[in-house]
């Protein structure tokens, strides 16, 4: 069984030489390869029939004058430098995001590199440091760092510590391509798109993660979060910027999922209409 399908690139050395087009290796549509399609079931369906929650993404704008005000205010309070103003700006982000919206307390954070995924834990605490009360949560900010090279012991105690956050307090796992398959943590309220993602199947392995039903509230809905780095003298809209190709990671994480979630399609269809952005992948 799988919930996502699997693709493949190939080089050119598998283009038909006359119509240029890939040829085919294997696909899951070939029954003698995979059997046969016994159960589909889109996302939609899955939370209307209350197997999956339903989500919410919030694409949270944060300009380039706040990230320098913010580094400028750690660079003054410990003498360190920020130097990835989007790692500083999805910090930012959440952080603003879970002081508006209590019920978010326990976030898996993803990245694209173990460098990345360590850098950010350890840059978080700092940011939140010298946030403004307003603009971080009440009550204790924390992070810790997960990857391939850990064992199962830490893996399985990095989850349970977000299944024991209080309310009010911000727990985040940042992991790198540990937790995107094959992974249930069902006592979580957000994922976060620490750095930008290209691949489908990644994007919607990762939402996954923060899909499955809550423990405790089975109502509840699941947040997905995309920090966006916007030009404080930007006169466009924040969903105008978004679908422009400077802010092509966010764009393509939205396109991603609405391939899987007919509802989403065409809210995404239509902002790719009237923004004129990249097209939205076919609902088929």
């Amino acid at each position: 069984m799988t919930a996502t399908p699997r693709e493949v690139s190939a080089d050119d050395a598998n283009r038909d030489p006359v119509t240029g087009d890939l040829a085919a290796v294997a696909s899951m549509d070939d029954p003698a390869l995979y059997g046969p399609r016994f159960a589909p079931l889109s996302m939609r369906e899955a939370i209307g029939q209350r197997w999956l929650s339903d989500y919410r993404i919030a694409v949270v704008a944060v300009t380039d004058e706040e990230v320098a005000a913010v580094s400028g205010q750690v660079a003054a309070a410990t003498g360190e430098v920020i130097e990835d103003p989007q790692m500083a700006a999805a910090q930012v982000a959440l952080l603003r995001y879970a002081a508006s919206h209590r019920e978010v307390s326990s976030v898996l954070a993803f990245s694209n590199r173990v460098a990345d995924s360590q850098q950010w834990v350890d840059q978080f605490s700092v940011v939140a440091g010298v946030m403004a009360a307003a603009d971080r949560p009440a009550g204790a900010v924390s992070a810790t760092h997960i990857d391939g090279t850990m064992g199962p012991s830490q893996r399985e105690a990095a989850l349970e510590e977000l299944a024991d956050v209080e309310s009010g307090d911000l727990h985040v796992v940042s992991n790198c391509r540990v937790l995107s398959e094959g992974v249930d943590v069902p006592a979580l309220d957000a994922v976060l798109f620490a750095q930008p993602r290209t691949s489908a199947p990644d994007i919607v392995q990762i939402m996954g993660r923060a899909l499955r039903r809550h423990p405790r509230d089975g109502h509840r809905k699941a947040t997905i979060i995309l920090p966006v780095l916007f030009g404080a003298r930007e006169r466009a809209s924040v969903e105008t910027v978004v679908a422009r190709t400077g802010f092509y990671g966010a764009w393509r994480v939205l396109t991603a999922l609405a391939h899987e979630d007919q509802a989403l399609y065409r809210t995404v269809a239509r902002m790719a209409t009237d923004l004129d952005a990249p097209p939205v992948p076919d609902d088929g």
